[in-house]
């Protein structure tokens, strides 16, 4: 069984995310909420990517501090068609704990399961079962709405 923390950061709303150069990392899990009461909206992964570059994939451009809808991907009209204009992010970094490295497919395993195990009404894959190895995520940092280790086997 692979054993990762998930360091997550403290989250960021849509209009900071196209400023901070602490989202240029290039691998690791995201998560998009809504502002408060805090609820998990989607889960994804980047890997070789920036964080600021896939979360602006989905949310789209901003225009005078809103967003531009019209130009925001399948994931972001959806959030804001149903949920809310003001969407926030998380960000976190993987540390492997045991096994061999971090590759591609240990992250999509990861997005797989948090996606398995907390069912984000914005993804569309990964709801029902989960396919992936064993994995044990520890989240640490500012890891609400996860709970402090999720076990897929």
């Amino acid at each position: 069984m692979d054993e990762v923390i998930v360091h997550w950061s403290r989250s960021w709303s849509f209009h900071d995310l196209y400023r901070n150069p602490d989202l240029w990392y290039t691998r690791g899990i995201y998560a998009i909420l809504t502002p408060s009461p805090i609820s998990l909206l989607y889960i994804g992964m980047v890997y070789d990517q920036r964080f600021s570059t896939e979360i602006a994939h989905h949310l789209g451009p901003l225009d005078r501090g809103f967003p531009v809808v019209s130009r925001a991907g399948s994931v972001g009209r959806w959030i804001y068609k149903h949920v809310t204009t003001n969407p926030r992010a998380k960000i976190a970094d993987i540390e492997l704990i045991t096994g061999n490295r971090i590759s591609r497919q240990l992250v999509q395993d990861i997005e797989a399961a948090l996606i398995m195990l907390n069912q984000p009404p914005a993804n569309l894959r990964s709801m029902r079962r989960y396919y992936g190895r064993p994995v044990r995520i520890h989240h640490t940092g500012s890891r609400k709405p996860f709970e402090k280790v999720d076990i897929v086997e």
